[in-house]
Formats: C-alpha cells, structure tokens, sequence
C-alpha cells in the first residue's frame, strides 16, 4: 500500500506528539528535588535582660530573740571588718535587759523568769515532800518488819502484818511519783534555765561583722521589732565571686538555656558601657513572680558566671545579652522540610534519596528556633529533601542544585 504524502504529514505529527508525551511522561516520574543539610542551629537573642551583680555566697544575719532595732550603722555595698557594729537594739547591757528595753519584750521575758522561779519552788516543796514520804517509808517500813517478828514470835497476827504491808505499799507508791516528779522539774528548770541564759546572752550584743566582707542589703529600719530568724543583714564575703542575675519573661523562658555564652554590660551617665562575658550556669525550675519598672509579671530567674567581675560591683544594675548558643541547641533543619507533623509537635516526616528514590523517614522534633525544627534523631550533614511536598514514597528523584 502506498502512503500518500498527506498520509505521511500526519504520522510524523502522531510521531512527534507521542514523543512529547512520552517526554513529559518520563519527566514526571523522576522528581527534581534539591537537597538541604542538618546543620548545628545557632541562635542569637535579638534583646537584652535586665539584671544587677550579686554576691555568689552570702549569708544572712539575724537575731535569736526578738528585738527592738535602735540604730543601723551599715550601709549596702560598703565594705566592713571583722567586729564592725552593724546594728544597735534598745536593751543591749551585761545584764542583757534594762528599762530601755521595749516594754513588750521585757514583759515577755521577764514572765519566763517569773515561770523559771515558779518551777524551782515547785521543786523545792516536791524534795520537801520526798523528804517526808522517805522518812515515813522507814517508819512503816519498821512497823512492818516488828509485826513480822511478832508473827513469827505466835504473839501476833496475820491482818496486822498484811496491814503493815499495804501501808508500806502505799507510801513507796507516793514517794515514787513525787521522785519522777522531782526528775521531770529538774530537767525543765535545767532547759529553761539554759533558754533564759542563752536569751540573756543574745540580748546582751548587738548585730557585728561576722568576718570581713560587704553589705549586700539591709533589711530592716530604726525602731522596727524584729522577731527570730527574720533577715536583718544580707553579708557577703570579701573574697566573693560576683555573678550576674537576670530576670526573664515568661515569652522569653525558651530562648535562654544553661550553658549559653553572654555579654554583660553597665552604663554610666555618659552611656559609656562597661562590658564582660560570661555563661549562663543557674536557672531557677519554676516560674517566679517578678518585679520590673512596677510591673508585676511571671518568669526565671537566671544566674551567670561572669569571665571579669573586677570590673563590677554588688548592686550595679547590668544588661545581659545572649551572644549564641555554641552548639548547646542540637541540629536542624527549616520547617518547610518537615511535613505531616504531629499535633504536639513531637515528631515529622522528612525525605532522604536511597538508591536515587525517595524515602520517608520519622524525625523526633525538638524546639522551633527562629523557623527551624531541633532533629533529636539524625546527626548534623545529614542530607534530606528540601522539597517534599509533591513527593511520594518510592519516587524516582533526581537532585537540582
């Protein structure tokens, strides 16, 4: 059969369509993808915290008794020796009380005193009276061995014997109670006396240095009645290290984590800063109500060491700045390379090439840092399709740059 020219025109048109579908067919069974690296996220804080120097040891100074403050001589952030008087309390003489004491607490001991006599002359009839039950003990106890005799003697009889007895019983039962109870009041009057000596001793000083150091704080005021345990001085070694501490926001409490390197800074009057490094060591566990320009507000408190605190002083007001993490915030990859990811944002799915196809593979998700994913379970050069999302398991792909 002969093929017209016409005939001819048309199945070169058919060749050449089939051709470019069978281009197109082939190109889109391969996927051209192009690949990105897990690299090690390093972060930069794009805002400083506020913050002052502290003391790293301190110590707090308080009374054992409560007091009545006269006057304070120390000031915060100055430096004091050993023996230094800190503060003065109405009452301090050899006596350890005298008129000047505040009337409440004069009254208040003045009645241990009172009971601590009370108690001795309580003991002192108790032995009185042990006296006595000892010495009709004795006596029963005589009358008791005379029946006896008699008894024996057939001059007499069995009740007054068994009379004899039950008396003896019965004092000895007496007198070992007001024995136990000689040895109780003896062991209250020693305690209380050893309260009432130690308290007379206290009252006796006023508030010194404890060994040579700085003030950090004063945390009373002249005429204030101080009570047990409460803080009156907060003292700081003269050797101390200095550190920085921080306040930090509630938005901010995951983009600061130990081990993080900063700068720290104070500025005087001019704006002239005064700048150190350091690392970020201490980071308080639960959320804390902090106070900042009078606004209250919920965050962590963080601590750092600094590289030079010779340069700082207790107290100075600073501001810390985060320089970067230095491989403390693990590997990853841009968000736009994680797909299907689960509702509590733990885990993803990632492609990786095998044998020129692509292959899903379950990534563990860590923190989202400044749009990328942390990768807890691939390693950082890890290659992964950066593309994925036209993608099927099983594709044939091939790479682009």
């Amino acid at each position: 059969m002969r093929i017209n020219k016409k005939q001819e025109l048309m199945i070169g048109i058919v060749v050449i369509i089939l051709g470019i579908i069978g281009y197109f067919k082939i190109k889109n069974s391969v996927a051209e993808v192009k690949l990105v690296e897990i690299k090690q996220i390093e972060k930069k804080i794009k805002f400083n915290l506020n913050g002052e120097i502290v003391a790293r040891d301190v110590e707090f100074l308080h009374r054992k008794v409560r007091m009545k403050v006269k006057n304070i001589y120390a000031i915060p952030g100055t430096e004091v020796k050993k023996g230094d008087l800190l503060i003065s309390f109405y009452g301090v003489t050899k006596d350890g009380y005298d008129e000047t004491l505040d009337p409440e607490v004069r009254e208040e001991l003045n009645e241990k005193i009172i009971l601590l006599d009370s108690l001795k002359k309580d003991l002192k009839e108790y032995k009185f009276k042990a006296k006595v039950l000892k010495e009709q003990l004795e006596d029963a106890k005589d009358v008791e061995r005379v029946m006896r005799e008699l008894l024996d003697e057939n001059r007499g009889v069995s009740s007054e014997v068994n009379g004899a007895k039950v008396a003896v019983m019965s004092i000895n039962l007496e007198y070992q109670k007001v024995l136990k109870e000689i040895s109780i009041l003896e062991k209250t009057i020693m305690l209380k006396s050893i309260v009432i000596e130690k308290e007379l001793e206290e009252r006796s000083k006023n508030t010194v240095a404890p060994k040579d150091g700085i003030i950090v704080s004063i945390d009373v005021k002249n005429g204030e009645n101080v009570i047990p345990a409460h803080t009156l001085i907060t003292f700081a070694d003269k050797d101390t290290e200095l550190d920085a501490e921080f306040y930090i926001p509630k938005l901010s409490i995951n983009d600061i984590r130990i081990g993080d390197k900063v700068k720290v800074a104070k500025f005087n009057n001019k704006k002239e800063a005064t700048e150190t490094s350091g690392e970020v060591y201490k980071l308080s566990e639960i959320e804390t109500k902090l106070e900042e320009n009078g606004l209250e507000f919920n965050g962590l408190i963080g601590r750092v060491a600094l590289d030079d605190y010779s340069k700082f002083q207790i107290n100075d007001q600073v501001e810390i700045g985060v320089v970067k993490s230095e491989g403390k915030y693990g590997v990853g990859i841009s968000t736009f390379s994680v797909f299907d990811i689960s509702e509590d944002k733990k885990t993803g799915y990632v492609y990786v090439i095998e044998d020129g196809i692509a292959k899903k593979k379950e990534v563990t998700l860590g923190r989202n840092i400044d749009h990328q994913y942390e990768i807890l379970n691939m390693p950082a050069g890890t290659l992964v399709i950066g593309n994925p999302y036209k993608l099927k398991e099983g594709k044939k792909v091939k790479v682009i740059k």
